[in-house]
């Protein structure tokens, strides 16, 4: 009994095919979309109630009688729903819409460089139509669809062997908008400018000026594109600084050590002003109650979030109070936060809670976000060291990483890594592609022979997009 791998290869990579999964992802969206209504989550109520002061003539909201401008978020996304909804007056549903339609881009950008380089593009279609969460994190109003989009399209910029000017300022723009949608995502710039040198470093001296000029000049046009933002906190808050000054990493550093020791549900409940036992017992509101009186803020406010504080005053200084708090957790019981950590490798990239959905429907969306983590990790890692068959250049697998790197420490949230899932997903199918080669290269029992790819199904890059193989 033989296998027929060439003519899988065939079938998977027609333009029927092609046409059909795209179809399967639009239907996939709108299911999403249907489930998820009326589109809240999070932290949209403020995201909306900021777009709707916009339009008012400020940016942040009435606090205690009087405006505050607001110290919690970049002003990337308010901006879009601004635009949308007051400029564009469409309506909350037309908004999702254009948000799917912003992470269908995409995986657009992602299938056609893949198809440029005569990769598996229709694979990757395949897996994107199996793993809704792109599609989940763009169904609500929030930054992730915009966010996948922009990092996108700066990693394939990124990706080509040489960077023209025009590229290099466009990475910039792009890089500057990632930076206002999400301050984590403020040091993307400066990485993709480290990159463009490192591949100088290693080029003939002949190339060299132009690399380093396009990286000053993504460096520029990101500066450029970042500072009304700093000028705006200089003139509300007197510091020049292009994120916003009530950020939150030492408040999430301290829900971290506190996510180990207490359940999600115990946890859960004191946002929503319960105490329960095990929150007296673990000592957790007595040192609550100890740290907002230090500074001056209600006492038994949750510190997870700035946004429970009353002003700006308090809210700024949560993150230096909670985060030396945490340092000295940390300190003490560096254990604890290392198991966090360990946890924190799977669960960043694998959500674990599934509310409201049937048990089966609930072991198939964790089966496929285990297959595309670990395919995608797997393929990230791989290009890193140089092993992975398929080559891709190694700025891909940095971008990869880079949300997971930033995150890995803090409170754990899977929607954190949403900016890099479409670049999981690109990673799992070559990972996958990778495999397939090696199952296809195996002699066939009793016949005497070997399994080659498709002649579509090619290794080597083409057009120029594929850098040296030790390159970045």
């Amino acid at each position: 009994m033989s296998t027929d791998f060439a003519g899988v290869d065939r079938a998977l990579n027609s333009q029927t095919t092609r046409i059909a999964l795209w179809l399967l992802i639009v239907a996939q969206c709108a299911a999403v979309a249907f489930k998820l209504y009326p589109w809240l989550a999070g932290d949209s109520p403020s995201y909306l109630k900021l777009a709707a002061n916009l339009q008012q003539g400020f940016y942040g909201e009435i606090l205690q009688g009087r405006i505050e401008p607001d110290a919690l978020r970049p002003p990337g996304y308010p901006l879009i729903l601004w635009f949308l909804m007051h400029v564009l007056k469409l309506s909350g549903g037309a908004v999702i819409v254009v948000q799917l339609g912003s992470y269908l881009l995409s995986l657009f950008l992602i299938e056609r460089f893949l198809a440029r380089l005569s990769l598996p593009s229709n694979l990757f279609l395949l897996i994107a139509a199996a793993y809704p969460f792109g599609a989940i994190y763009s169904s609500g109003f929030m930054t992730e669809p915009w966010v996948m989009l922009c990092y996108t399209a700066f990693a394939l910029i990124l990706a080509r062997q040489e960077t023209s000017y025009g590229a290099a300022v466009l990475g910039g723009l792009l890089g500057g908008l990632l930076g206002l949608l999400r301050s984590d995502l403020l040091l993307i710039p400066l990485v993709g400018a480290a990159v463009l040198a490192w591949r100088a470093v290693r080029m003939p001296r002949g190339g060299k000026v132009n690399v380093l000029v396009s990286a000053g000049l993504m460096l520029a046009v990101a500066g450029l594109t970042l500072a009304p933002y700093a000028l705006w906190n200089r003139a509300n808050f007197n510091k020049l600084f292009p994120a916003p000054m009530a950020a939150a990493a030492g408040n999430s550093l301290y829900s971290a050590y506190w996510q180990e020791r207490l359940s999600n549900e115990t946890l859960t409940a004191f946002y929503s002003g319960r105490i329960t036992p095990p929150l007296v017992k673990s000592g957790y509101v007595d040192e609550i109650r100890r740290l907002n009186t230090s500074f001056g803020a209600p006492e038994l406010t949750s510190p997870a979030n700035p946004v429970n504080y009353p002003d700006n005053r308090t809210r700024i200084r949560t993150n230096l109070v909670f985060g030396k708090a945490a340092v000295d957790h940390v300190r003490q019981e560096p254990t604890l936060y290392a198991r966090h950590i360990v946890k924190n490798l799977w669960f960043l990239w694998n959500t674990s809670e599934y509310p409201g959905i049937p048990v089966v429907a609930k072991f198939v969306l964790l089966l496929a976000a285990a297959a595309v983590c670990i395919f995608g990790i797997s393929g990230g890692v791989l290009t890193l060291v140089g092993r992975l068959p398929v080559r891709l250049p190694r700025s891909l697998a940095i971008l990869l990483f880079y949300p997971f790197a930033v995150h890995v420490p803090l409170h754990l949230e899977a929607r954190y890594t949403a900016a890099a899932r479409p670049l999981l997903m690109m990673f799992a199918a070559v990972m996958a592609m990778s495999l397939l080669k090696r199952v296809q290269s195996w002699p066939m029992r009793g016949q005497g022979r070997s399994w080659s790819l498709a002649p579509n199904v090619k290794v080597v890059a083409e057009e120029g997009l594929e850098p040296p193989t030790r390159g970045l």
